[in-house]
């Protein structure tokens, strides 16, 4: 093989380690980067079982579940009821407590696991107004058959700017409020009783945004707070999972594709001495 033979060849081996090399930082640099703008988003709420007929009724037990997010602080308390959506739309979504029922709040305490995933499988929700929670029939909000709610999931229901998620519009059937001769009732005809929660009036206490509703409940337990498994219908909490950093093969990617370049550029600048 002549000299200039051998300096071909190592010119265009040069040139294609170079070429690899590019591509592979380029792949790591552009993989690195765009890998927490596609994992970090947000989590979302499953109420489970799905509403039957399209409507929960009132009294119905649900279970709440949060995926693994980025939204919740870990260790941190949340606080789960039932706000008004009027016409189930983004745009009519809660923006304050007064537009919640501080009487649904439930009854244990439900805290963040690790992961931001957190599960409820004993919350009760009802048609609002509602006699089971003490409210009259001027009470607001109001949830029915007819006017949707929506559930806030959040840190602090007193400060609507701390982290928090809304569940998917939902409608409950039932009559919330009794008449003389006609108790409040579900669609199946039973008297509706509160389920899992203590007395009181729903009002705001302490920094942790505890209501009157919950405060120093224990019946319900911490049985509440059972993050990222299934759901009482066998379904798995939705959500997307939170960013935990690059994969760890990004970096030796990235090191390889440094390393090409070195040696395409050294093999470049030795053909170059060549011809001199």
């Amino acid at each position: 093989m002549t000299s200039g033979t051998t300096r071909a060849a190592v010119r265009r081996l040069g040139g294609t380690r170079f070429a690899i090399g590019l591509m592979a930082v380029g792949g790591a640099l552009t993989l690195g980067v765009a890998a927490p703008a596609g994992a970090a988003g947000p989590a979302s709420v499953t109420i489970a079982p799905s509403p039957s007929g399209g409507q929960y009724q009132t009294g119905q037990t649900v279970s709440v579940t949060v995926g693994p997010n980025s939204v919740f602080v870990p260790d941190t308390r949340v606080v789960i009821l039932e706000c008004a959506d009027p016409g189930g739309t983004v745009a009519n979504l809660p923006t304050a407590f007064i537009d919640c029922d501080g009487n649904t709040i439930q009854g244990d305490t439900v805290t963040v696991a690790a992961n931001g995933g957190f599960a409820e499988h004993s919350y009760t929700l009802y048609a609002l107004p509602n006699s089971a929670l003490g409210e009259s029939g001027t009470n607001v909000p109001v949830c029915n058959a007819t006017q949707p709610c929506v559930l806030f999931v959040g840190e602090n229901q007193n400060d609507f700017s701390q982290p928090k998620l809304f569940s998917q519009p939902f409608t409950v059937s039932g009559t919330g409020i009794a008449t003389p001769g006609h108790p409040a009732t579900g669609s199946s005809g039973t008297s509706t009783t509160a389920s899992g929660s203590t007395s009181g009036t729903g009002s705001s206490s302490g920094p942790s945004g505890a209501s009157g509703a919950d405060a120093g409940s224990t019946a319900g337990g911490s049985g509440g707070a059972d993050p990222g498994v299934a759901d009482a219908a066998g379904t798995a909490p939705t959500g997307t999972l939170a960013f935990t950093g690059a994969p760890d093969w990004l970096l030796p990617l990235g090191f390889l594709g440094l390393l090409l370049i070195l040696i395409g550029t050294g093999g470049r600048i030795l053909t170059r001495r060549e011809r001199m």
